[in-house]
């Protein structure tokens, strides 16, 4: 049993503690938000004066994921929320991501853009379902080793010797974008050409981490904000009375946000290829498809036949999905209006690009930028 809480209806805050070993500006905006929504008194610490605060808080909760001080809070009747499931041995709540569902949209995400070539860079949950989709599809996935029982530089040489053994082109799926990261830069560094050889493929949509590469970094978006604003809100369920040991489950949102480290479509028809590139390029223009056909010298139905007997889509359902990517983007990292996107994404108007979105995601594109920033 927990201690009980030292928190007294005379204090006028709730003061909690915020200790994280690592740093997702959205996760940690969300809790943010939510501590100054509901008048908390948030204390931000950091690893560097982790014992310190680990010994000398006196507050009523505490949000960490650091392992080992976590019987430490819980002896002195502290609240604990921890964003993993694998903590929760002595923790109060935790909200964390639907790690197979994230697995299966990347393995979805790789098929449907034509790879039969795979590479995984993560033996977790995330990378076990990976594998069972694309073996359920009849394609193997060679395992790449996160880390190596050697020295720093040897680990490196042997990763990079990994990633110059494997067949191409290639799909590879890492953890998380800081693995996604380093996967890139390795394989630059050995002359491989990336997206075209190699495409790369994260999770967390960390925007400061996927921009900061030489290749921008697609990545699977997992809600981080929400998820920093719902593990507060069990938290502050749980100071007020409710019963502790609440696990909850955050579905991503179904969406790789793409960047430039897997714009390429693994098709071994040169002409579709040349076709899809074409397309894509020119995604936020007024571009028809009769267009594309005159620029290849083909009929509108060849051009039909050639997409569906090649790529299983047709040329406006690739169109249209390139365009949402692109309205994707730009509702997470821009505070432009509704309008001004579906201009930028290429939608002839507000109310299709409305339309469309809303039928792809069952909600608004206002909603779903709050729900993903």
């Amino acid at each position: 049993m927990i201690p009980m809480l030292h928190y007294s209806m005379n204090k006028p805050y709730k003061q909690v503690l915020l200790l994280l070993n690592f740093y997702l500006p959205r996760l940690h905006r969300g809790i943010v938000d939510y501590a100054r929504a509901h008048q908390w008194h948030l204390e931000v610490s950091t690893p560097y004066f982790l014992k310190e605060s680990a010994r000398n808080w006196k507050g009523d909760a505490v949000i960490t994921d650091m392992k080992e001080y976590l019987p430490q809070f819980r002896k002195h009747g502290i609240r604990i929320a921890v964003p993993a499931e694998t903590l929760m041995e002595y923790a109060d709540c935790t909200v964390c991501p639907d790690d197979r569902r994230i697995g299966t949209i990347a393995a979805e995400y790789f098929l449907y853009k034509g790879f039969t070539q795979f590479a995984l860079c993560t033996g977790t949950t995330r990378g076990k379902a990976f594998r069972e989709r694309i073996e359920r599809s009849g394609y193997p996935v060679i395992t790449i080793q996160s880390s190596y029982p050697h020295s720093k530089a040897t680990a490196l040489r042997q990763r990079t010797a990994h990633l110059a053994a494997l067949p191409r082109p290639c799909a590879v799926f890492c953890e998380n974008d800081w693995d996604s990261a380093r996967t890139v830069n390795q394989a630059l560094d050995a002359g491989i050409r990336i997206p075209e050889e190699l495409s790369v493929l994260g999770v967390g949509n960390d925007d400061l981490l996927c921009n900061s590469t030489s290749i921008p970094l697609s990545s699977v978006e997992t809600r981080l904000y929400e998820r920093g604003l719902r593990l507060a809100e069990a938290l502050d369920r749980i100071l007020d009375g409710a019963a502790p040991g609440t696990v909850q489950y955050l579905e991503p949102s179904s969406n790789v946000i793409e960047r430039e480290s897997t714009g390429f479509y693994a098709v071994e028809h040169p002409v579709l290829r040349e076709m899809i590139q074409w397309l894509t390029a020119r995604a936020a223009m007024p571009v028809q498809i009769s267009e594309l056909a005159e620029q290849f010298h083909l009929s509108v139905s060849a051009v039909y036949r050639i997409f569906m007997n090649h790529l299983g889509i047709s040329p406006k359902k690739l169109l249209l999905n390139t365009r949402i990517d692109i309205a994707r983007r730009l509702l997470l990292n821009t505070d432009d209006k509704i309008s001004t996107i579906a201009e930028d994404a290429g939608f002839p108007t507000a109310a299709s690009f409305f339309e469309t979105f809303h039928k792809l995601h069952s909600c608004t594109p206002q909603a779903w930028r709050k729900g993903n920033r």
